[in-house]
């Protein structure tokens, strides 16, 4: 059985676009059949998708503005591993957070981050027979100024958030990791600037999933994709 870890923020997690509570500090939550990585589950016969999505995470600054808790992904990142070794990859989809006003991070600083999560997960022994595992990037889709709020973003975040792929991918290069640009064929959602609707969840799916199976021909463990009836 494959098994892949999929750690990333609230588009992992299934964030509905436009539907935080600012009473409850909640969002609704697509159902796990809806979000790419429930979709990823269904569909690849041999895979065991662990989703691991918080709202909010970052690659390794901490909030200091919300003061919401566990918030940095490489802080985090070690009891992940750990709960679920041994794995066969690692998905990363950060950054979108990083790029909050708040944080006043350059794309380089942001980019440095994912630096920092990649070579954890290198220098860890929690793949198999105490090898690493294969780690895949995936940069994410720009935010857009239809429904963003600007009590979070700015103008300079979305200039930031067209830029990382260029600097991810130069970080994936230089690790030697994969590496998956979403950001022209994703797009997010014009309710909240952020997040994705439900088939953009669909299309993002299909993209990893193709990238899966490129990565899984170098890889001893079968899987392989679901015949449709």
């Amino acid at each position: 059985m494959m098994r892949i870890l999929c750690y990333g923020a609230s588009n992992t997690w299934g964030f509905r676009p436009n539907s935080f509570n600012a009473r409850t500090g909640l969002a609704e939550r697509y159902d796990f059949s809806d979000r790419w990585t429930g979709i990823l589950a269904n569909e690849m016969v041999g895979c065991e998708i662990i989703e691991a999505g918080l709202n909010g995470r970052t690659t390794i600054f901490d909030d200091e503005v919300a003061k919401k808790p566990m918030r940095n992904g490489l802080a985090y990142l070690p009891l992940f591993l750990e709960t679920h070794y041994p794995l066969d990859i690692v998905i990363f989809m950060l950054g979108t957070n990083d790029i909050k006003t708040q944080y006043k991070k350059s794309p380089d600083e942001i980019a440095d981050g994912m630096r920092h999560l990649i070579q954890f997960v290198v220098k860890s022994n929690k793949g198999r027979n105490g090898l690493s595992p294969k780690i895949l990037v995936i940069s994410p889709q720009p935010i857009i100024s239809a429904g963003l709020s600007k009590i979070y973003y700015d103008e300079c975040s979305i200039e930031k958030s067209v830029i990382l792929p260029k600097v991810f991918e130069k970080v994936c290069i230089e690790t030697g990791c994969d590496f998956l640009d979403i950001s022209k064929s994703v797009k997010s959602s014009k309710r909240d600037g952020v997040h994705l609707g439900l088939s953009e969840h669909r299309k993002l799916a299909n993209i990893i999933k193709e990238k899966l199976l490129n990565i899984f021909i170098n890889l001893p463990i079968e899987c392989k994709v679901k015949a449709h009836e």
